[in-house]
C-alpha cells in the first residue's frame, strides 16, 4: 500500500472500515505503509491504539477529536506536524516530542492542556504553535530560544492575563492571535517584534490602543471598534492599515 497520503485507511486498504478495524489489521496495514507521508485519523476509534507506530517517512500526523493515550507515543524522526486538536483527554504534551528533531508545527487547539512545557531544543525548531480555546491554559510559555517561531495563536484562552517578557525574542514572528484573552496591555518590548505583520486581538480587554505596535511592521490589526474611540483609531490609521471589527 505505498500511498503517500492516507485519510482514514478505511476504504482502499483492504482491511475494512475503521469502525471494525482490528489491531492485527492495523499493524499489518501500517507496516506496509513505509513511505506514508500523511496519516489522518481524525475522529476514528482506532486512533486510541495506533501507538507505537513503526519508523516510517511520516511527516504529518492528524488526530483531531481522537481518544488517545499519549503515554505510548513513540519517536517519529521525520514528523514535521502534529495535530491533536480537540483531543479532550490530552492534559500534558507527550514527552516523545523532545526527540522529534524534524517537528515544526504543533496544533493543540481545544485540548485541556494547562501548561505548555517544551524543552529549549524543541522550542528552538518550532515555527507554528496553535493553542486556541485551551480553556485551562494558564500562561503563554517562555520563548527564550524560539528563534524560528513564525505563528502563534492563543485565541479563546480566557485565563491568560499577560505576555511573557521573552516575547521580544521572537524575531521571526509573523502572525500572533491574542483574541478573547484577558491580556490588558502590550509592554514596550512588544515593539521589538520586527517581522510581525498580522496581530489579532478581537474581543480583548486592552486598556488603551497598543502604541507599541507602531514600532513593528504590523499591516493588519484585528480588534473591536468598541474598544476605542473613533478619534483614537484615526490617530493611528496613518501608521497602520487597521482592520476594525464590530462586536458579534
Amino acid at each position: 500500500m505505498g500511498r503517500h497520503e492516507c485519510d482514514g485507511l478505511g476504504h482502499n486498504s483492504g482491511y475494512g472500515s475503521l469502525s471494525t478495524f482490528t489491531l492485527q489489521g492495523w499493524q499489518e496495514c501500517i507496516q506496509e505503509a513505509r513511505e506514508l507521508k500523511v496519516l489522518n485519523l481524525s475522529g476514528r476509534p482506532v486512533a486510541s491504539r495506533i501507538f507505537p507506530l513503526p519508523p516510517t517517512s511520516l511527516e504529518h500526523l492528524i488526530l483531531e477529536r481522537c481518544l488517545l493515550d499519549f503515554s505510548s507515543i513513540n519517536v517519529l524522526p521525520k514528523l514535521m506536524s502534529l495535530n491533536i486538536k480537540h483531543c479532550k483527554v490530552v492534559i500534558d504534551l507527550p514527552s516523545a516530542l523532545v526527540e522529534m528533531n524534524a517537528l515544526k508545527e504543533i496544533l493543540i487547539d481545544g485540548t485541556d492542556v494547562e501548561e505548555i512545557n517544551l524543552p529549549d531544543n524543541l522550542m528552538k525548531r518550532l515555527k507554528v504553535l496553535s493553542a486556541c480555546h485551551c480553556k485551562k491554559l494558564r500562561r503563554i510559555p517562555n520563548f527564550l530560544n524560539s528563534c524560528c517561531m513564525q505563528g502563534l495563536s492563543f485565541e479563546g484562552c480566557a485565563v491568560i492575563l499577560d505576555l511573557p517578557n521573552s516575547m521580544e525574542k521572537l524575531q521571526n514572528l509573523n502572525q500572533l492571535d491574542l483574541s478573547e484573552t484577558m491580556i490588558t496591555q502590550l509592554n514596550p518590548s512588544f515593539g521589538k517584534l520586527e517581522k510581525l505583520e498580522i496581530l489579532r486581538m478581537r474581543r480583548s480587554y486592552l486598556d488603551e490602543f497598543p502604541k507599541a505596535i507602531e514600532k513593528t511592521k504590523v499591516s493588519r490589526l484585528h480588534m473591536n471598534r468598541t474598544n476605542y474611540s473613533n478619534l483614537e483609531i484615526l490617530e493611528h490609521a496613518d501608521v497602520l492599515n487597521v482592520h476594525i471589527l464590530s462586536d458579534p
